[in-house]
């Protein structure tokens, strides 16, 4: 017997050859398989070498969907015990179909890293003698757009302690995030 039916949607394949964050989405794919669960996986974007990738995830018996574009497109969407959504922006675009389509099942977001963070920290930097710069309203609305997307997750994964507690403050929840 199947342990649960997993959902896990990212922005590309987990080409695992290619770059750490999709070895990582590859990772966390097998380990849900190893787990005996029944998992799905979709990706955002249009892979550039779709064949290699996707007959790897179906030889494994997932099934795969690049890219995903509606929830509906899978098979019982409704039945998912578990979604593991990579990054803010796909929670941003599936979190609320997701939600309607199954309301009972658990969303975990990825967060990878703090995208909000990285940009702001980018954009106050001091370099070369430079007077730091100025955040800006675009930086604003990231940071609104990311925290949402924690908000409303049941659980956010980060890569410290530090962005864990952070995303605990400003969501105003001990419990949220956790850090890998």
């Amino acid at each position: 017997m199947k342990a649960g039916r997993a959902l896990v949607i990212a922005p590309r394949l987990p080409e695992f050859d290619r770059e750490s964050g999709l070895l990582r989405v590859s990772d966390v794919i097998d380990m849900l398989l190893r787990r005996d669960w029944d998992v799905a996986f979709g990706c955002l974007w249009t892979p550039t070498d779709r064949e290699r990738y996707v007959h790897q995830l179906e030889q494994r018996g997932v099934e795969t969907h690049a890219p995903l574009e509606r929830l509906d497109s899978i098979r019982t969407p409704n039945g998912f015990d578990l979604a593991i959504l990579v990054s803010f922006y796909v929670a941003e675009r599936f979190l609320p179909e997701l939600r309607q389509t199954s309301p009972a099942t658990r969303v975990i977001v990825d967060s990878v890293d703090l995208h909000f963070l990285r940009k702001m920290r980018d954009k106050l930097r001091l370099g070369a003698g430079l007077a730091p710069g100025q955040l800006e309203l675009r930086q604003a609305r990231g940071l609104i757009r990311e925290v949402n997307a924690y908000a409303a997750a049941d659980a956010v994964l980060t890569v410290s302690e530090k962005e864990a507690a952070l995303i605990n403050d400003l969501c105003g929840r001990q419990d949220l995030a956790l850090p890998l």
